[in-house]
């Protein structure tokens, strides 16, 4: 047995090494190939199985194909039809990624192993097999990367054939490698080139004529083998014979120059097919297609003298020819191809910032300034703000130059300062966008309107986007990764604005950058594409986009193109005279200014409602959860810092108390990481992201700390003991824990206690307690539940009180508060009892509540993908399994600690679960310490509920969006490496603000998050809702040099649980407010003079169905801004009480420009807001 089984191994041994010999260079060349191409099969007819693409190719700029790489296998079918001389023959078209080293691919047929081989040249290869079969790859052009495209060649012996049918694969070497093997779904490979083969020729024919006589000479290339052509004029048949090859013939016609003026001819091949056809004494250069060939032919003609010559060139292109032919039945007699130039630009990513401030100076601004400066006719679409505002930096000059080609439609520039992730910024944050963006814009170029939005990487638009652009100004929003088309982007509220979308920006790009006839026939097919749903209006002016978009390119030249286009002139075909061919005509100009003009031309466009989630959530939160923890944590104080100075404000008239320069730089630091994390030297771009907002997070503490240190000097304390005030910046009053680390001299406080502004005691809790050595305390954390009225503070003091032994005898497993009864288990919360409806709010039946897991987490977070890289079980642990150990760590009045420590995969979990006993929370803070950096590693914490609340909602910039029903319907559309076709509502995780919640009709559990990402479906069973954020995942950059992102060390985290009765109202409050830390001052230093009362609001507003995100100095002025958003589904009144006098009140845009005048009654005004609206007002006082 076991020699049979050597002897078998031998046998394979030698077939593969029969099929894998050495690459040599082609004893075959193509043109051979090419004219027995008629002989041979496509050696593709359909797909089998393997990742589906679109590439360039050979034949277009977006060839849908199969991809494989290292460790994939692709395979297809083929026809077997024909056969020759005992070999059935393939020809297919392919592509091959060129590297060394290379891996190796290995072709079958039918299951079995016939080619080895890889590219590791840049040149065509064959191999031959010992039967006489043949594997060659025709490499016809490198691309942009030097990869290799072309056509491949198999010969395979006939008895390996067994049925019509014939299965090909490709399989990777495994080794991991992202090289690839492209085959191309085109199934008339041989046809065309055969066509290509025998069809295409050049050829010269001349006149010369005297008084009497007109000798026509004609040469035709050496793919023309007859020896005879005819030449048709005045309705009378010519024979030109030829005795060489290449044909060369001559005649002489019994006309005179004269009597032939203005006459057509014809040369006809003696098969009767048509060569060429003119009319004699143009001088001209046009061309013409010919629908019955295939083929379109170019001619430059010229009369000298009595000479009249003719110098034809003929082109096989049958897409393109049916395509112009289908373009000009269309009849757009005064129609437009747009032509419109960008370069996607992200802040880094093709390399570190400062380098791409460099390149985008000398590769892309300077050379578009100086070309459209030489040029008459140019466009080219700066994305965004930043790309001005780092240009103008280096080249304060250049600014007259720029404003001059603004003003000549020339470029444009975008509305954003950068291109964000919406969904990972605050609303204000998104606002400060356009207020950084198109305000700077404005005042820096002279009043130049910025009216268009470019975010074109990024797959998600956050629910709220087309209301923030719609109340900035700015209507126009140009995207990619998303269905081609012209629609509207409809917000809750009902404004929308107009949306260009290219599917991927970079396919007109790859679709012009080819052969001259593929970009003809790109811009026929957008032509077509183009006059389907839109310009309905007026066909006969239609308006075509053509984008040219790519990294770090200025304005292509297509001055060829453009030329060729626009000399199609006729249809010719043989029997009849041509025919006028209508294209509409080629005209460079702004994207802005098509978008326009597409829109006046349409008519019942698509409306899109709802929030697309983002694809490539993993990139930010959970990629870089330290830097977006400052982000998140720079939203709020910010936010704080802006309300206080502005309370500051309005007790101190005096514009100095406000720090405007230091508020306006914060915020552009706050703004500044677009999407653009990781890639080439991404170590230190994510660097430079995260120091961007630790610096605006900096500034806004300061300011928060200083101008809270500043009003509290100015109240009139009464009462004894050490004063401490706290700000509450939110537009509802505070009920709920407040912490502070408080400090105290010596012999100052022994046994601390608290009172309120009226003098009633108030519970409290020390913590962290250090004391003098006579007994008297040194510091503390102290926490108590305050009450704090909205928009406004209150003041509590600090005085002598008695002992306290707090009862340090607890069950640990069983815990009872006034809202909860709570049990824990391994891990985590495993029953919550809601007292006041008996209900069980957790399903412990996978996970535990606040147990932390970990996952398989492969991924880039962003990259060429069409669907969320989810987690996968292969690495699966998680603390229920573990034998936890639960300690008590604080015990009081106000709360108990429940704490343990227990190693978890790669890192070790420290968790405290904060137990309140009389606030309807639980906190949840979460160290995962000495993390070891494991690739593709992601952590998640589990908050599991009942099987009652099936409806998921979160808290989104402006707003708060209900899983399956806020959003856009269906699916996104559009390319990158495959088609986006996940449903909007089945994309998951999602980014989130500050909360996200599970609720039934009458209940709800919301879960405040101190990351940016969460999921909802349970890992173990998708019919289970889990809340389940993000705590980080170890994934790679999505570029060929780009860094990991380990994310090694410790980390930490904070959740809140809080109950309710599924009200949003209460539950986006609720979120909110845990997700806050309110400014408190200890011992405020007093002035002179204070005349503050102890508890106080500086603005009162009546409504709790708003929040207000922004109270602030106005950009250019002394007036108080006051910006908030409607969380109701109706439309809301909002009466706002002033301390102050109000002279005037406006509504006005996200850019502070006055809209509608309010009506003031002394301090109060009156304000309506619509449905889920966002309002922003100006008040003078």
């Amino acid at each position: 047995m076991m020699k049979c089984i050597n002897l078998t191994i031998i046998l394979n041994l030698i077939v593969l090494l029969g099929f894998s010999q050495s690459q040599e260079k082609p004893t075959t060349s193509f043109d051979e190939i090419a004219i027995d191409a008629r002989l041979m099969n496509s050696g593709y007819s359909k797909s089998t199985s393997g990742k589906d693409f679109a590439y360039q190719s050979v034949i277009g700029g977006n060839t849908k194909c199969l991809i494989a790489r290292a460790n994939d296998t692709i395979e297809w079918e083929a026809k077997a039809v024909t056969k020759n001389n005992g070999f059935y023959e393939f020809l297919w078209l392919a592509a091959i990624d060129v590297a060394v080293p290379a891996p190796q691919f290995t072709l079958k047929v039918n299951g079995q192993s016939m080619f080895t081989f890889k590219q590791d040249i840049k040149t065509s290869w064959s191999i031959d097999g010992a039967d006489g079969s043949r594997l060659t790859f025709y490499v016809q052009k490198l691309d942009m990367h030097e990869d290799a495209h072309g056509y491949m060649y198999l010969k395979v012996p006939e008895n390996l054939i067994t049925s019509d049918v014939v299965s090909l694969s490709i399989e990777g070497d495994k080794s991991g490698s992202h090289s690839w093997f492209m085959t191309f779904k085109e199934t008339t490979i041989p046809t065309d080139i055969y066509g290509k083969a025998v069809k295409e020729m050049k050829g010269e024919v001349s006149f010369v004529s005297d008084a009497t006589k007109v000798k026509a000479q004609l040469a035709l290339s050496k793919s023309y083998t007859e020896k005879k052509a005819h030449l048709i004029v005045k309705g009378q048949t010519f024979d030109i014979a030829s005795e060489k090859f290449p044909f060369e013939g001559t005649i002489e016609l019994p006309f005179s120059s004269r009597t032939l003026a203005g006459e057509t001819y014809q040369i006809v091949a003696s098969n009767s097919t048509l060569i060429a056809e003119g009319q004699f004494g143009q001088n001209d250069e046009y061309a013409s297609v010919r629908p019955n060939e295939n083929t379109y032919i170019t001619y430059q003609n010229q009369l000298k003298g009595d000479t009249f010559t003719s110098e034809f060139t003929i082109k096989y292109a049958p897409k393109m020819v049916e395509n112009v032919v289908k373009v000009s039945q269309l009849n757009m007699t005064e129609g437009t191809v747009a032509l419109m130039n960008s370069s996607h630009q992200d802040i880094a990513w093709m390399d570190t910032p400062e380098k791409c401030i460099v390149e985008r100076d000398t590769m892309l601004i300077t050379p578009i300034i100086n070309d459209a400066l030489k040029l008459d006719e140019y466009s080219f679409d700066i994305e965004d703000a930043l790309m001005i505002q780092e240009y103008i930096d280096r080249h304060p000059e250049s600014k007259e130059k720029i404003v001059q080609l603004l003003n000549e439609e020339k470029i444009s520039v975008g509305a954003s300062y950068t291109q964000p992730y919406e969904e990972m910024y605050s609303g204000e944050s998104l606002s400060r966008q356009f207020i950084h963006g198109k305000k700077y814009l404005a005042e820096l170029l002279d009043g130049y309107n910025a009216d268009t939005y470019w975010n074109m990487d990024v797959p998600g638009r956050t629910l709220q986007m087309p209301q923030i652009m719609a109340k900035s100004g700015v209507n126009k929003l140009v995207i990619s990764r998303q269905e081609k088309g012209i629609f509207k982007w409809e917000a809750p509220n009902g404004d929308d604005i107009i949306v260009f979308s290219l599917d991927h920006y970079s396919l007109d790009f790859l679709g012009l950058n080819q052969t001259l006839e593929i970009a003809t026939n790109h811009v026929a097919e957008k032509s077509l594409e183009w006059t389907k749903d839109y310009n309905s209006k007026d066909r006969s002016k239609a308006i075509i986009p053509i984008l040219s978009d790519w990294d770090m390119s200025p304005a292509k030249d297509y001055t060829a193109i453009t030329t060729f286009w626009n000399q199609i002139k006729f249809i010719e075909q043989p029997g009849v005279n041509r025919k006028a061919c209508v294209l509409p005509k080629i005209k460079l100009m702004t994207t802005d200014k098509f978008v326009d003009l597409i829109y006046e031309n349409s008519e019942n466009l698509k409306t899109i409602k709802g929030e697309r989630p983002n694809l490539w959530v993993y990139i930010h939160g959970p990629s870089h959860q330290k830097a977006v923890l400052l982000s998140r944590t720079a939203d709020k104080r910010l936010v704080g810092a802006e309300k206080l100075s502005a309370f500051h404000q309005l007790i101190d008239a005096s514009s100095v108390n406000y720090p405007q320069k230091e508020l306006y730089q914060a915020w552009e630091n706050k703004i500044y990481p677009d999407h653009g994390w990781g890639g080439k030297n991404g170590d230190i771009t994510d660097a430079v992201f995260k120091e961007k907002y630790n610096n605006a997070l900096h500034v806004a503490d300061a300011i928060y700390t200083d101008q809270a240190k500043q009003i509290a000097g100015h109240i009139n304390f009464k009462k004894k003991g050490v004063p401490m005030v706290i700000f509450n910046h939110l537009n509802w009053n505070y009920d709920n824990i407040i912490e502070k680390e408080v400090s105290f001299n010596e012999n100052e406080i022994k046994h601390f206690s608290m009172i309120d502004a009226d003098g009633k005691p108030v519970k409290s809790q020390l913590t962290e307690v250090e004391r003098y050595n006579n007994g008297y305390l040194k510091s503390a954390k102290v926490h108590f539940i305050g009450q704090v009225p909205a928009l406004g503070y209150t003041s509590y003091y600090v005085v002598e009180g008695t002992e306290n032994h707090a009862n340090a005898d607890a069950d640990i497993k069983k815990i009872e508060t006034d809202y909860y009864s709570i049990s824990l288990g391994n891990g985590g919360i495993e029953s919550l009892i809601k007292k006041s409806n008996d209900e069980e709010l957790i399903d412990n039946t996978n996970f535990l509540g606040g147990e932390v897991f970990f996952l398989t987490s492969e991924g880039n977070g962003a990259g060429e993908f069409v669907k969320v890289q989810h987690p996968t079980l292969e690495d699966f642990e998680q603390l229920k399994d573990k034998n936890i150990n639960w300690t008590i760590s604080n015990k009081g009045d106000i709360f108990t600690d429940y704490s343990f420590r227990q190693k978890l995969g790669d890192g070790v979990v420290e968790e405290t679960i904060r137990v309140y006993q009389s606030l309807e929370k639980i906190d949840f803070a979460i160290d995962v310490k000495n993390w070891e950096g494991t690739m593709y590693r992601e952590y998640r914490v589990a908050f599991p509920v009942n099987n009652s609340m099936k409806t998921v909602e979160y808290q989104v910039p402006y707003g708060v969006l209900e899983v399956g029903k806020d959003e856009a319907a269906g699916a996104a559309g559009g390319s990158a490496q495959g088609s986006y076709t996940t449903p909007n509502k089945d994309i998951h995780p999602r980014g989130i603000e500050n909360w996200i919640a599970a609720k039934s009709d009458n209940s709800s559990l919301v879960v405040t998050s101190s990351v940016a990402a969460a999921d909802y479906y349970d890992v173990l069973d998708k019919e289970k809702i889990t809340l389940q954020p993000i705590l980080f995942a170890s994934r790679h950059s999505c570029h060929w040099e780009g860094n990991p992102y380990p994310q090694t060390g410790n980390h930490a985290f904070k959740f809140s649980l809080s109950t309710g009765d599924a009200d949003r109202i209460t539950d986006n409050q609720n979120g909110i407010e845990n997700a806050e830390q309110l400014e408190v001052v200890f011992r405020p230093q007093t002035l002179r003079k204070p005349s503050l009362k102890a508890t106080q609001q500086f603005i009162s507003m009546d409504n709790e169905n708003i929040v207000v995100t922004a109270i602030k100095k106005a950009e250019d002025s002394d007036a108080l801004i006051i910006r908030f958003y409607n969380v109701s589904d109706q439309e809301e009144t909002v009466n706002i009480d002033f301390q102050q006098t109000i002279k005037s009140a406006f509504t006005t845009t996200i850019l502070e420009e006055d809209m509608d005048t309010l009506e003031v009654d002394k301090n109060k005004v009156k304000v309506n807001t619509e449905a889920f609206g966002i309002t922003t007002l100006k008040v003078n006082f």
